[in-house]
């Protein structure tokens, strides 16, 4: 094999080393949009439910005052 023809076989695995690469790289960048995708709908869904959670917690705030400020007119009304 004379150097020509080393070199035309080095030149020709690079070129389809590159060529997997590529596809490789599609692939690639295609699970990462997946990925970022899922990412983004998973963050929606935090946030909706953060949200929810906080409602849920103002409400029973509210609730447990409103007992809390019952028991205190109960009280006054047993001490008077």
């Amino acid at each position: 094999m004379d150097a020509l023809e080393m070199l035309e076989a080095k030149i020709t695995k690079a070129l389809d080393m590159i060529e997997k690469l590529k596809e490789e790289n599609g692939v690639l960048k295609k699970e990462n949009r997946t990925l970022k995708t899922q990412l983004d709908e998973a963050r929606s869904r935090l946030t909706v439910l953060e949200q929810s959670e906080q409602e849920k917690t103002e409400k029973i705030k509210g609730r447990l005052s409103h007992i809390l400020e019952k028991l205190d007119a109960l009280e006054q009304v047993a001490v008077d």
